[in-house]
């Protein structure tokens, strides 16, 4: 892996878990689950590195706990060539996580346990893991920043800008979720903020609306 990464993701990434297409146990029909790991920030860095190879590098930016899902999915980064040296390990938080299921007419439904997940802690101090490194594009979504406390939002603001002072291009998928802000004017000066400081847009009308 290169030291400066073609592409640093930052957000959160959330163990998933959903029902498995077959019984843990045939004899009794009980349902078994699976576990993975997904996020818009996350899913954005897994697929860049499978498209870059040995082109280019990529970098997760987050924060997770030190229990068995954090642990798991380290080593699953690692697997899809992700570095994680920018990867903050909070011991008094965990992995945020969501089930999914699908009904008979495919339609899926989520539930979330993630208000006290350790990602939320980004950038609420200052440590060595949480240096923005230089990186040809930093990519981070809505999501990203409604998770983060008012004052973190701001401190990371800042490290986006002296990265794009520096030569990075900062790349914004506006990825709007009402739940996840305090309310509309926080989410529309915030974006805003980010906009202004945006080389690579990806907006949606949805989002935009």
């Amino acid at each position: 892996m290169s030291k400066n990464p073609s592409l640093l993701a930052i957000g959160e990434v959330m163990a998933e878990i959903r029902v498995a297409d077959e019984p843990v146990d045939a004899m009794s029909g009980m349902p078994g689950f699976v576990v993975g790991f997904a996020s818009d920030s996350y899913n954005t860095a897994v697929y860049t590195a499978r498209q870059l190879g040995d082109a280019g590098s990529v970098a997760y930016m987050t924060r997770v706990g030190l229990e068995p899902l954090s642990s798991a999915w380290l080593a699953t980064a690692r697997a899809e060539c992700i570095e994680v040296a920018h990867v903050a390990q909070d011991p008094q938080h965990n992995i945020g996580i969501y089930s999914v299921s699908t009904d008979a007419h495919g339609e899926r439904s989520f539930h979330y346990w993630r208000e006290d997940s350790a990602a939320r802690q980004l950038f609420t101090v200052e440590e060595p893991a949480m240096l923005v490194p230089a990186a040809k594009i930093i990519y981070l979504s809505g999501i990203t920043l409604a998770i983060l406390t008012p004052p973190a939002r701001d401190r990371l603001a800042a490290l986006l800008g002296h990265c794009r002072a520096a030569g990075a291009l900062v790349a914004f998928d506006s990825n709007y979720r009402s739940n996840l802000w305090e309310d509309q004017m926080t989410a529309r000066a915030t974006m805003n903020l980010i906009w202004d400081i945006t080389d690579i847009a990806l907006p949606s009308i949805d989002d935009e609306m």
